[in-house]
């Protein structure tokens, strides 16, 4: 079944008429708001990676990737979801670096292993 909200009506014959509809175009879409910034940055320089936060408040949970222990996940919102991963052979510091602004918890998930025997961390 189709449902139609608008009047439609059809030219309909065996010759070369045009079909005729009398439907309204959909409204133009507007742009929304654009995306809010990340609330953070990871990377290695110098072999320290370096984990920054945006100055929003937000919960960050850095964790072993489970059954592979050469690999640190950095979790942003601690959901469980990682949404960094750096092979641990790449460095050997890590610094989480948050502005004074933003009120953030940073978790040390241990489930998977320990990390932070091997590598400095300091926030």
């Amino acid at each position: 079944m189709i449902a139609v909200s608008a009047p439609l009506h059809l030219g309909v014959s065996c010759g070369t008429a045009p079909v005729e509809d009398n439907m309204s175009p959909p409204p133009e879409e507007t742009p929304g708001p654009p995306p809010p910034p990340p609330q953070f940055e990871a990377n290695i320089t110098a072999a320290i990676l370096t984990v920054t936060g945006s100055g929003e408040s937000s919960n960050l949970a850095l964790r072993l990737k489970a059954g592979d222990p050469t690999i640190l996940e950095i979790d942003v919102g601690d959901d469980g979801s990682a949404d960094f991963s750096f092979d641990r052979t790449q460095f050997d510091h890590i610094v989480v670096a948050t502005p004074v602004a933003g009120d953030d918890m940073i978790r040390i998930d241990e489930a998977n292993g320990i990390f932070t025997d091997t590598e400095i961390t300091t926030a």
